[in-house]
């Protein structure tokens, strides 16, 4: 287990892309609480974003494939 950033970095209802070994990981604050996810389209097997730090729909209540707008909770 490895250090990705402090809990501080990222405010609520940002996210923030980071790889960690072979994998490409999107840090998520929501509610106060942080939460991790492989950043991995599992429709297409792409990763979600295409742009550095970019994973939320327009609402910013969703993440969303960049490719072709899958939403996920």
């Amino acid at each position: 287990m490895g250090i990705l950033c402090r809990a501080d970095e990222i405010g609520e209802g940002e996210a923030r892309g980071f790889d960690y070994g072979e994998h490409s990981l999107v840090v998520v604050r929501m509610d106060g609480q942080l939460h991790v996810y492989v950043n991995w389209c599992p429709h297409l097997g792409i990763e979600l974003n295409f742009q550095p730090d970019e994973f939320f729909d327009l609402d910013r209540r969703y993440l969303q494939c960049a490719n072709h707008g899958a939403l996920f909770e």
